[in-house]
């Protein structure tokens, strides 16, 4: 939102007490004391926070070019969904923006109900962010494979690495895990780990390394999400609700070096610690 005196009132008295009250931290720039310069701040806070929200009301028969600015580069790098515009008044909008949702509201005359419809905003966009990505979940679990599938629960234990092939015999053993890493790659499940290197790995020829060696792979926040679902693509979650089913599953899994992903055991007034 703009820098100008009259938009300090409608952040402090409505805009962030209305972004609290929807259960998120409120970040604007100007407010900021970090030493950064704004425009980095300003990328920044687009790139990092859950949400953008932005003010676009027109004073003096124009809008802000600066937060015009700032919507454009949230657009370009968010999902539509993250980015929430306001406005309070009725005025012409430029065609770039025309087709965007602007919502409208009175922060100056009717604090209350300016309050509610940003509460009433974030929420939404929240949910529906939510829902976005329930859906993409269920689409890369949908999309694993058998390969894929194992090689994403040897991500959960830790970083994964590239497989040496230096014979024939290494491609055809690891054909399989190559394809499974090139597929989670794919799907945004996994990551590449880029190695830092000092002085002393410099000097001590780190660079001379298989590229293997010093690159590793590791889960996303999707790949987290997929394999936080895992449980209940399988139909583990059912087994903890009941404790008869949960006891034989535990007595059976105990035999695992490895057990599967069965969901802890869900918390009871019997094994609920007495308050203080």
């Amino acid at each position: 939102m703009s820098f100008a005196a009259p938009f300090r009132y409608r952040w402090e008295a409505v805009i962030e007490p209305a972004i609290i009250s929807a259960g998120l931290k409120p970040f604007r720039v100007d407010a900021s004391t970090v030493s950064d310069s704004i425009l980095t701040q300003i990328l920044r806070g687009i790139s990092d926070s859950r949400l953008v929200f932005a003010d676009i009301t027109s004073l003096s028969g124009y809008r802000n070019s600066n937060v015009m600015y700032e919507i454009g580069l949230a657009h370009a790098v968010r999902q539509p969904q993250e980015v929430i515009l306001f406005r309070s008044d009725n005025e012409h909008l430029l065609f770039d923006v025309a087709h965007v949702r602007v919502n409208h509201y009175a922060p100056d005359t009717n604090e209350a109900d300016s309050k509610a419809s940003i509460v009433k905003a974030l929420t939404e966009a929240m949910a529906e962010i939510n829902q976005c990505k329930a859906i993409a979940v269920h689409k890369a679990l949908d999309a694993l494979d058998q390969h894929a599938f194992d090689l994403l629960l040897d991500a959960m234990k830790g970083a994964i690495r590239y497989p040496q092939l230096k014979t024939m015999r290494d491609h055809l053993v690891n054909a399989p895990k190559v394809s499974a890493l090139y597929k989670l790659l794919e799907l945004g499940l996994i990551k590449m780990q880029y190695p830092t290197f000092t002085v002393e790995d410099l000097q001590s020829g780190k660079l001379d390394r298989p590229l293997e060696d010093l690159v590793a792979y590791q889960l996303t926040g999707l790949g987290h999400a997929v394999t936080g679902s895992l449980p209940i693509k399988l139909g583990f979650d059912k087994i903890v609700q009941d404790p008869a089913k949960r006891m034989i599953a535990d007595e059976i899994f105990s035999k695992y070096d490895d057990p599967p992903l069965l969901p802890a055991k869900p918390e009871t007034d019997e094994s609920r610690p007495p308050s203080p």
